[in-house]
């Protein structure tokens, strides 16, 4: 349900307050006391807020008990609001927490001096929220040892790739099974005229490296994965040690500077940005994007408006060669947390507000309430069959549930691996190749480790091993100074982060 993240030419903030009110059709013998109200701040990923549907929101008050107000923020405004609320303790009772909230050093500190509920001691006492989440997730998004938040649920087996099947096979190629072979077919998107114009104007790949954040899904994770390599961090020889430290993701910037010198790769990908990465795509340019595997439904609706014709598939899960093994690169399972502010007038003051709150998401994360967010309200955003199969309803072509609720899903809980049961052909072969992934799962031994080196000199340290990847897919350094490059982020403080992950898991494995 992740919406993709559009490119906002805008740079002023645009900050939109959605009141949902209860419904004024109730007795007013009835109204016994004022409803709980709960104010979020979350990310918003659109191109234009809309408000959240009322029919939808009645119910969702109905269901819950609790009025919501939400203000939505763009998407690349989104942690300098965050760090400017933090400054002058004004952030709502709820955000949501990205990945690059979370690494923000305003949040760090305002958690460190007791901002945030933690919530170890109350979880016992929601089991529907505990169990929905579930135990491992749970301790996979701990911080310092502690939950200081709901985890954004997202699926495990999630990065990967997709390509034009419609291209493949009208060059008679079947789907790729190492890397080798995926090479061939991404040379052949290039210099084979796949698209049948007679124009040589396609490229086999399209990548972007905008951000370190990118690496989970740029294909660089994917491939030093697959290659042997950390996912990430790794446990190795009693030492925690970083992927781009080993000479698999080496091997892996070998494949995409094969793929550079050979023209086979967009020569900007280091000045791109994601949505422009995923507008050439979408455009017929090229054959082949990596990323999450299940944005490739709404990718496929979106390249049908350029052409007809076009055909996705998933990228199969590749081995490093022929009769090698398979090793997918997982994700945590999430994408940050959703946290509880305890500080400013605006926050939850007392644990007893705190408990309305959770009783909230306890509520959400029953059937009933995960049917309200997936689904809707009958009769508006679906309908049931005579045979009892539920279709969700459009307008102009879009889900009116999509709609509706857009401007607050990012703050709900979502099972990451739901189907409806009208879902699209490709919808169920999303679903059916995650599922054949997971069990070849290679996890980042990080994910519940803390350093305060890297908190402190995450941007500084995560530049220095981008450019030099950059520089050296490129052509302009070659291996010496690629190695040189990490010595240089070893005494920069890298090699107090590895002595930190390592001490830190350690102590878990003695737990």
């Amino acid at each position: 349900m992740e919406k993709k993240t559009g490119h906002i030419k805008i740079c002023v903030l645009l900050i939109t307050v959605l009141v949902i009110c209860s419904g004024c059709q109730h007795k007013p013998e009835e109204q016994t006391e004022e409803k709980f109200t709960i104010t979020f701040l979350e990310e918003y990923f659109g191109t234009q807020v809309t408000t959240v549907g009322t029919v939808w929101s009645d119910a969702l008050e109905e269901l819950t008990g609790a009025k919501v107000e939400v203000t939505n923020v763009y998407t690349l405004s989104y942690v300098d609001k965050i760090n400017s609320l933090l400054a002058k303790n004004g952030l709502p009772m709820v955000i949501t927490a990205n990945n690059s909230v979370l690494k923000s050093a305003s949040l760090i500190s305002t958690r460190k001096a007791g901002g945030f509920w933690e919530l170890d001691e109350y979880l016992a006492d929601y089991p529907n929220l505990y169990e929905f989440v579930g135990s491992d997730t749970w301790d996979r998004n701990r911080i310092d040892g502690k939950i200081y938040g709901i985890p954004r649920l997202r699926i495990l087996a999630r990065n990967s790739g997709y390509y034009r099947e419609d291209w493949a096979d009208a060059l008679g190629m079947s789907p790729p099974g190492d890397l080798e072979e995926l090479y061939d077919m991404l040379y052949a998107f290039t210099y084979n005229d796949p698209d049948g114009n007679g124009i040589d104007d396609t490229y086999g790949l399209v990548n972007c490296w905008a951000s370190w954040g990118n690496r989970g899904w740029n294909g660089i994770q994917t491939l030093t994965t697959i290659l042997g390599g950390p996912n990430g961090w790794e446990y190795q020889d009693g030492v925690m040690t970083p992927d781009f430290g080993t000479d698999e993701y080496v091997e892996a910037l070998n494949f995409f500077k094969r793929l550079y010198d050979d023209k086979i790769m967009n020569p900007d990908f280091i000045a791109i940005n994601p949505q422009q990465r995923q507008d050439l795509f979408e455009q017929g340019k090229v054959g082949m994007i990596f990323g999450v595997i299940d944005d490739i439904v709404e990718i496929q609706v979106s390249i049908l408006e350029n052409d007809s014709e076009a055909r996705l598939a998933i990228l199969p899960a590749l081995m490093a060669e022929m009769e090698g093994s398979i090793r997918i690169n997982s994700t945590t399972g999430s994408n940050g947390l959703i946290m509880f502010n305890r500080f400013g007038e605006n926050g939850i003051k007392t644990e007893e507000e705190l408990r309305r709150v959770l009783a909230f998401y306890d509520t959400l994360c029953t059937q009933e309430g995960q049917d309200l967010i997936i689904y809707g309200v009958l009769d508006v955003h679906y309908e049931v069959r005579a045979d009892g199969e539920r279709i969700m309803l459009y307008e102009k072509g879009k889900s009116i549930r999509d709609q509706d609720i857009n401007s607050f899903e990012q703050s709900l809980p979502v099972n990451a691996y739901y189907q409806r049961s009208d879902d699209t052909p490709l919808q169920k072969a999303v679903y059916t190749e995650i599922t054949k992934r997971e069990k070849y799962l290679i996890f980042d031994d990080s994910a519940m480790l803390y350093s305060d080196t890297y908190n402190q000199l995450y941007d500084r340290l995560d530049r220095i091993i981008m450019e030099a990847s950059m520089k050296y897919i490129v052509g302009e350094i070659g291996i010496e100074e690629y190695w040189g490059a990490y010595n240089e982020w070893l005494s920069t403080g890298g090699q107090k982060v590895i002595e930190e992950y390592t001490s830190g898991y350690r102590s878990l494995r003695q737990k």
